[in-house]
């Protein structure tokens, strides 16, 4: 019986850990462009051309692309995820 009480601590000590961590992580410390903005329409113009540069394989336009990406907005992990790929 003890052992089963201290089974049960564990994961939910356990469980606990791994919500507040996972909420911790989520949240934003930099904000997005706003859609209508010109920051925005760089940024798209920037991912999707490195997106489509890389799907084609012309790995020079993809980098200098996605890198462009990443460093008008370094909180938007799919650019740096196709610059991972790449």
């Amino acid at each position: 019986m003890n052992l089963l009480l201290h089974y049960r601590k564990t994961t939910a000590i356990c469980l606990l850990a791994f919500f507040v961590l996972t909420a911790a992580s989520c949240r934003r410390t930099e904000q997005l462009p706003t859609k209508p903005s010109k920051e925005y329409d760089e940024v798209v113009r920037a991912f999707y051309v490195g997106l489509a540069a890389l799907q084609v394989g012309d790995d020079v336009r993809a980098e200098k692309e996605l890198a462009r990406a990443t460093q008008l907005v370094p909180a938007e992990p799919a650019a740096w995820d196709n610059w991972r790929l790449l």
